[in-house]
């Protein structure tokens, strides 16, 4: 098993395309792809790691750099490879070449089943409500299920109306509640990187 930062932009476009065959739904809504990716590696090699075991790619964790931080927006083991800490192994590496690079951060969006996992390695809980255009839908959202908490709200003219809510651990009950008024309400897990 080597994990690595991935060697050329072809390496990238097959470590997506496993991200692409292990979770179809959630890279099909993504703004990224193979081509992001590959068009970025001359300058983030560094941050897009790469798994490989019996010569072929068995998982990922693919980043893309904004200034000091950088958004994670795979992490993906193949499903026969599962349960063997290479998801752990890949973050590490991923953190470590971000320490170096000097990131400050690392911010990923997260799928219900793998909350828990990002709790336990270190990663910040951060509900993440959405509501596309629908501004009315928002402040039904802050009004009810999030009434007495001070979310961060943010509007992205293709994005819509955003807000975020620093938590201590996950809470389902609170993200079903926002989910059961129409809005979108996911998790961004967000991880400090103390650079050297």
């Amino acid at each position: 098993m080597y994990i690595r930062p991935a060697a050329t932009p072809a390496e990238v476009r097959t470590a997506y395309g496993l991200a692409q065959a292990e979770f179809p739904e959630e890279t099909a809504r993504s703004p990224r792809s193979g081509d992001f990716y590959a068009e970025r590696h001359p300058s983030e090699s560094d941050i897009q790691i790469v798994a490989l075991a019996e010569g072929q790619t068995v998982g990922c964790a693919l980043a893309s750099a904004q200034g000091r931080s950088a958004t994670v927006g795979e992490v993906v083991v193949a499903l026969g490879w599962r349960g063997q800490g290479i998801g752990l192994r890949l973050l590490s590496e991923l953190e470590s070449r971000g320490r170096v690079r000097g990131l400050e951060r690392l911010i990923l969006g997260s799928v219900d089943e793998s909350v828990d996992f990002y709790v336990r390695v270190g990663y910040e809980t951060v509900l993440m409500i959405h509501t596309l255009q629908d501004g009315d839908l928002l402040e039904k959202v802050l009004a009810g299920p999030l009434a007495g908490t001070a979310p961060e709200r943010r509007h992205h003219p293709e994005w819509g109306w955003q807000a975020f809510l620093k938590l201590p651990a996950p809470d389902i009950e609170l993200q079903r509640a926002c989910a059961a008024l129409g809005a979108h309400a996911g998790w961004v897990m967000s991880k400090p990187l103390d650079t050297p």
